[in-house]
């Protein structure tokens, strides 16, 4: 992500499970796998909404990584 070693946000998310499978089978991946959380398209995702929640926020604090 090109950070520069300059320190950012980062976010930890807790996934609730019946929002995690419509999420998945949007996405068209296997909600049961562990892996699928690791998929860029899933990352991807889970990156927009968690900015869109932070809009109202300072540039500065809008989150940067993500960590599911």
């Amino acid at each position: 992500m090109g950070f520069k070693n300059r320190p950012f946000i980062a976010c930890v998310m807790v996934l609730n499970r019946e929002e995690w499978h419509s999420i998945a089978n949007d996405l068209g991946v296997d909600p049961e796998h562990a892996a699928s959380l690791n998929v860029s398209e899933v990352q991807r995702a889970l990156m927009e909404q968690i900015q869109y929640l932070a809009r109202a926020f300072p540039h500065y604090a809008i989150p940067r990584a993500l960590l599911i």
